[in-house]
This record gives C-alpha cells, structure tokens and sequence, in this order.
C-alpha cells in the first residue's frame, strides 16, 4: 500500500515518576532532536510504579512545552472526554494551539480507568455511553471552533449562544485525533469525527481494524484515506508494564479483545497465550534492523505516524539511535 499520507515519528513521555526539570528536558531534546510530535497521557494516578508517586497534569504540561519549543507537534494521548466539559475542552485546546504556535493537536477519548473516577466523584457510564458522550462532546467541541456563538442540545451536553475565543491560531480546523479500538462504536466516532487515528496493536491488527473504519467511513460519507492512522510503539520493559497494567485496571481495549477471542471459543490457556501476543504485537524490536522491518509492517497497512514510548528514567541517546538509524530509514 502507497502511504497516503507522510511518514511522521513523534515521542509519547510519561507524566509520572519523574521530576519536572527532567520531564521538561526530554521535550527540549526530541523538539531538537527533530521529532515531529511529543504527546502526553492524561491521568491523575501514576499507570505504572509506584501507585502514590507523582503524576502531573496533562494541560498544564502541555502549555509548558508548547511555550518552551518551536517546532515539534504537542497534543494529549488522549484526554479523557470524561474529565471535562467539553466547552472547557473547547477553550483549553484553542488556547493551547496559540500557546504551540498552531503546532497543537487536540486527542480526545471516552475515558477508561474508573478507578480515578471512583475517587473523584466522576460519572462513569457504561462503555457505550462514554463513546455516545465522546461523539457527542467533538460536536459540541467543532462548533465552539468554527461558529461566533454556537448552540446545541444533547442527551449530555448543552449550548446557548455560547461564546469561545480565541479561536484556534488563524481559525484553522484544528485537528482532532482519538484514542481507541473498540470496532463498533468507537471506529464509527473516528470515522465522523477524526484527522487521526491511534490504536496500539500489531500490523495485523490494524489490517482487521482499518477495514472496519473504511466500513463506517462509507456509511457516514468520509473519505477514509482523509484519516491519519498512528501507533505507539513500546519497550519489552514497557510492554510487560503496559500488560500488568492493563490487568490490574480492567483496560476496555483488553477486555474488548477478550470478549472477540472467547467468541472463537479458544481455551483458556490459549486466550491469555493470545491476548499477551496481541499486547506484545505493537513491541518495538531492539534490533535496528528488525525494527526497521516491523515500521515497514505497519506502512504496508496504512499506519504513517509512529510514536515511541519513553518513560522516566528517559534515554535520551536511545530516542536519538531511533530517530537517526530507524526512522530515517523507514523515511526513505
């Protein structure tokens, strides 16, 4: 498959376990570095280490960067939609894009680790009203953006006549990526709302996932070939962390493939055999060469954008190894 969009690479730091002097470092180094996107995770309890440890917000760590850069890309990987109205989404994200220059891009998802939700207060939902909010609130979001006073009735949201400026930097479009792989609703969200897709799966993943997300882009109209589609690439170490994670917090993309696998009526040595090789899919070899053949993988299905995962303690001549003897071969 002929990409229809440029290769990008981009850097994922976490935001717990560390210290802001270093976290603030490592963005410096991949904006000169040459990385084209840095992105951020949005949580208030750290996802790995110790659970008390420090965890810094998203927003405020966005505005950070964004202000001391000048050229990477800056967004969240993802916000939770589940946090904040998105009127105040709305604003944060168009502010933020004058901060970053235009260099902002707004990542939404429908929320997942309830028990942050549980210890704030916050509404949960089941899952498809989560996604039914996350549809509703981009609406709600692009209509802010492009429109002098926008209103708008929902079953969860609602405007009347209401204000937001600025607008994004030169009331541009301001592109808009969402996280997550749930097939039948939250493909359909992309499908009407999104400039760009992430998953974390393997490329045979992806194949099975964007076929699906060409199908909901025909039935909504789109043109698929308009969405960028975008991977995180992790560690064996990270991998391993992301597994127990993702055990240990119920994660819905994990159970979403439970519940496809147990259709197939595999046993249960085979499920878990199966669903850690799906977590491991998206593993980044540490053999150059090996790394340089799974990227290809991924071109060959359509995935254009690739972003490393680095966590504190950062290594930083490992980003740059990356970026000069991986990625500027898969450019090629």
């Amino acid at each position: 498959m002929t990409p229809t969009h440029p290769i990008r690479f981009g850097v994922f730091t976490g935001v717990a376990q560390t210290t802001w002097p270093d976290l603030l470092e490592v963005w410096r180094r991949a904006d000169e570095m040459g990385f084209d996107t840095g992105w951020v995770p949005d949580h208030f309890y750290a996802g790995y280490g110790d659970p008390t440890g420090p965890c810094y917000e998203a927003g405020t760590v966005l505005a950070a960067v964004a202000a001391c850069t000048s050229r990477i890309g800056v967004g969240p990987l993802v916000l939770s939609n589940t946090f904040r109205h998105p009127a105040v989404l709305a604003n944060m994200a168009a502010s933020l894009d004058h901060v970053a220059a235009g260099r902002f891009t707004l990542g939404l998802g429908a929320g997942w680790l309830q028990a942050e939700h549980d210890g704030y207060g916050l509404p949960f939902g089941t899952t498809r009203e989560r996604i039914e909010r996350l549809d509703e609130a981009l609406t709600v979001i692009r209509r802010l953006h492009s429109e002098p006073r926008a209103s708008f009735t929902g079953r969860f949201y609602r405007l009347e006549d209401a204000l937001c400026e600025p607008k994004p930097l030169g009331g541009r479009r301001l592109p808009i990526l969402i996280g997550g792989g749930g097939e039948r609703l939250t493909l359909r969200v992309v499908a009407k709302h999104a400039d760009e897709w992430n998953g974390e799966v393997g490329p045979s993943a992806f194949a099975r996932k964007l076929g699906v997300l060409r199908e909901h882009c025909r039935a909504v109209g789109r043109n698929p070939d308009d969405i960028r589609v975008s991977v995180v690439l992790r560690s064996e170490a990270q991998a391993e962390a992301m597994w127990e994670a993702m055990v240990r917090m119920h994660n819905p993309n994990l159970l979403a493939e439970r519940r496809r696998l147990e259709g197939e009526g595999v046993s249960a040595a085979e499920l878990e055999a199966r669903l850690r090789a799906w977590v491991w899919e998206s593993l980044l070899p540490v053999d150059e060469s090996r790394a340089i053949d799974r990227l290809h993988e991924y071109v060959a299905v359509g995935v254009t954008h690739f972003i490393v995962a680095a966590r504190p303690p950062y290594d930083l001549a490992g980003l740059e190894r990356f970026l000069t003897r991986v990625a500027a071969r898969v450019r090629r």
